[in-house]
């Protein structure tokens, strides 16, 4: 989906980019290859402009340096990376004492990444400003739950922590496709199921936890890693989900005649 979005391009919305697709300019390479007179007015006159930024973006997309998309896609569209780099994403979930620091403070971290698996970070043991930095610099794009509002911002303040890629909040991606509700709630709805021991635990159920095992109790911890590790791991199945219907709102039938003229030309 990334290669055949131009929202990325200055001054070209959604409406001027359904337009190139409808005139079968579907990817990035097809732009490059038409010829500025199948253009939308608009896009005519910064051709060359256009022309050259897209070789850039997809220079950095093969060399896997994706910082420059925070800047080019606009606000909620971060979604479309999701199929060009899933190999270097970064899903990541926090459990913390509070819903703000200093108030609160960070117990947990939970990431996965596809050359790592997935790591639980605990405070008083190896969650540090180090490995949480290392975290996302080896990223190429990070997935969260309602991360932009709360996780990411609580581990900036608390550990000095950077992020410099972007950043796909998945709670944002199912408001725009009219799926509302908590990570929980969605996966429900979606048929993710958790374990039994950990299956309708919550935000408080896990700051109590925490506080059991600050009092000595081992299993509490236990538990309350397998909390976040699931969830941590189902927002894997659930970014391909709303990838999937993004996309599909998106492109719409669109994208359905594309295939079908691209499996034409492979029958004859």
């Amino acid at each position: 989906m990334l290669r055949r979005s131009f929202v990325l391009l200055s001054g070209i919305g959604p409406k001027t980019e359904k337009r190139l697709w409808e005139n079968g300019i579907t990817t990035w390479d097809a732009f490059q290859e038409s010829a500025p007179k199948r253009m939308p007015g608009r896009v005519k006159r910064r051709y060359d402009a256009h022309a050259r930024q897209l070789t850039k973006a997809e220079e950095h997309l093969t060399n896997g340096y994706t910082t420059p998309f925070s800047r080019w896609l606009p606000r909620g569209e971060t979604w479309r990376m999701l199929e060009e780099i899933q190999d270097d994403v970064l899903y990541l979930d926090i459990e913390t004492t509070g819903l703000s620091y200093p108030q609160g403070r960070t117990t947990v971290v939970g990431y996965h990444h596809p050359r790592q698996g997935t790591q639980l970070l605990v405070r008083g043991q190896d969650l540090t400003h180090q490995a949480i930095q290392d975290a996302f610099d080896q990223a190429g794009a990070i997935v969260t739950f309602n991360g932009k509002r709360f996780d990411v911002p609580f581990l900036e303040r608390e550990f000095n922590v950077s992020l410099d890629v972007p950043h796909i909040d998945l709670m944002y991606g199912f408001r725009k496709l009219g799926i509302h509700g908590g990570l929980k709630k969605i996966e429900k709805r979606l048929g993710l199921a958790r374990g039994d021991d950990i299956d309708g635990l919550g935000g408080y159920e896990a700051v109590k936890l925490w506080r059991s095992w600050e009092r000595g109790n081992r299993d509490a911890l236990d538990r309350l890693l397998a909390y976040n590790r699931a969830d941590v791991e189902n927002m894997i199945p659930l970014a391909e989900e709303a990838y999937q219907r993004l996309r599909a709102s998106t492109m719409g039938s669109i994208e359905d005649e594309t295939n079908a003229e691209q499996a034409r030309l492979t029958d004859a």
